[in-house]
């Protein structure tokens, strides 16, 4: 056995502070590899989406283990299981001619035949919230079928189950219109939309299988009510059908500016009839006016005292 000579009492050998250093360093690698493997099992949910658990380790099936709110804190997610988030915020489906304003990239719009055989292009815009009561039936039914946490998928998902129904709804619905009232007149439009409204959503429900996009005011444990459609705004394919339809309506509107004039002189006749009677039955008080009339003193005289006929002189040109 060694001993220390010349000291205070026996120097441990040195293979005792070998094994300290070891176990000093295996426990701080120990640490260091627990910290950085805690990310692996753990998981947050951000404040804007809803999370799904499912199990997924070596030793466990696929089975649902919960759903964690939006904002939720981190919390042990167990190794290999899978937490599937999704979107609790108002969402939307545009179709639009703009560039950058739609789903779809580039120029976009849904096409439908009026009641007079004519081609119509609509721009339309949907807004709702996913139903997080129904999120569970949601992801295992169709979630899953798309990866519909992801935006490709998601964007995938809203293609089927959104636009062919609004496209198939439109090519119906709008053949009870004549072009002209779905490109020029807005109250048209606006019932239009609220027509097609619950028919898209009664199709989407019947091929979905429920109820998940809500009205875009719901909140959980509500009734999930329709979400809002819109159409933007209709516009006429062919752009020599437009400008057919653009002269004609110009051309009604010149035909009721002459309609109006000739009106109006209708009315001044009137006008100067009863003043030319009232004047023959003697009447000075009128003679005055029609005098100053003449002259550009006064600008109008109702005529006669109940206001329905007014004489309007002549304009005079700026001195």
């Amino acid at each position: 056995m060694e001993t220390q000579t010349g000291g205070s009492g026996p120097r441990e050998p040195w293979y005792y502070s070998g094994r300290k250093v070891t176990a000093a360093v295996a426990l701080g690698v120990f640490v260091i590899v627990l910290l950085a493997t805690i990310p692996l099992y753990t998981d947050i949910t951000p404040a804007d989406k809803v999370g799904l658990s499912y199990g997924g380790g070596p030793f466990e099936g696929r089975k649902f283990q919960g759903v964690y709110q939006p904002g939720y804190a981190r919390f042990i997610n167990g190794w290999g299981d899978r937490l599937f988030l999704y979107p609790v915020t108002q969402r939307n489906y545009i179709v639009s001619k703009t560039e950058g304003e739609g789903d779809r990239s580039g120029v976009d719009f849904i096409q439908a035949t009026s009641k007079d055989s004519i081609p119509i292009d609509f721009e339309i815009a949907i807004y709702f919230k996913l139903n997080a009561d129904l999120l569970r039936q949601f992801h295992e039914q169709l979630g899953l079928k798309y990866q519909a946490w992801d935006d490709h998928g998601w964007d995938r998902l809203l293609n089927d189950y959104i636009r062919q129904q609004v496209e198939e709804s439109l090519q119906s619905e709008a053949r009870r219109y004549s072009a002209e009232a779905l490109y020029a007149d807005q109250a048209t439009l606006e019932t239009l939309s609220k027509e097609l409204g619950p028919v898209i959503n009664r199709r989407i429900i019947g091929k979905a299988g429920g109820n998940y996009f809500c009205n875009p005011d719901w909140s959980a444990g509500q009734e999930c009510g329709d979400f809002t459609f819109t159409i933007k705004k209709a516009d006429i394919a062919n752009e020599a059908v437009k400008a057919a339809f653009a002269a004609r309506r110009e051309s009604e509107i010149a035909i009721e500016t002459e309609r109006n004039k000739v009106e109006q002189a209708q009315q001044q006749a009137r006008a100067i009839r009863t003043l030319k009677s009232a004047l023959r039955a003697g009447n000075s008080y009128l003679y005055v006016l029609w005098e100053a009339i003449k002259s550009g003193v006064v600008d109008f005289w109702v005529l006669p005292s109940d206001g329905k006929l007014t004489l309007q002189t002549p304009s005079r040109s700026s001195e």
